[in-house]
């Protein structure tokens, strides 16, 4: 198991499944593990206003369109012990 894995065990309410129009306006999806420190921060974003999700967490996996692909969602479900 990565150190990554290990410490999304205990921490999967940090793990962020996001959709969202990325800074040249395609579509894209993240899974975030956002940073503890940052929470509160980040649960009061206004959706609609423009971040750097960067700026809350480390980006785990990412890519284009509308939603992840069922496989992505299958994968990441199987390593972090998840359901999104």
């Amino acid at each position: 198991m990565s150190f990554t894995s290990k410490l999304i065990s205990g921490n999967k309410h940090r793990l962020c499944y996001l959709k969202a129009i990325d800074a040249t306006g395609r579509a894209a999806w993240y899974f975030v593990l956002l940073d503890k420190a940052k929470l509160a921060a980040f649960s009061q974003l206004d959706e609609r206003a423009a971040y750097d999700i960067n700026d809350y967490g480390k980006i785990l996996e990412s890519g284009y369109g509308a939603d992840a692909p069922q496989e992505m969602l299958n994968e990441i479900n199987k390593k972090y012990d998840c359901e999104f």
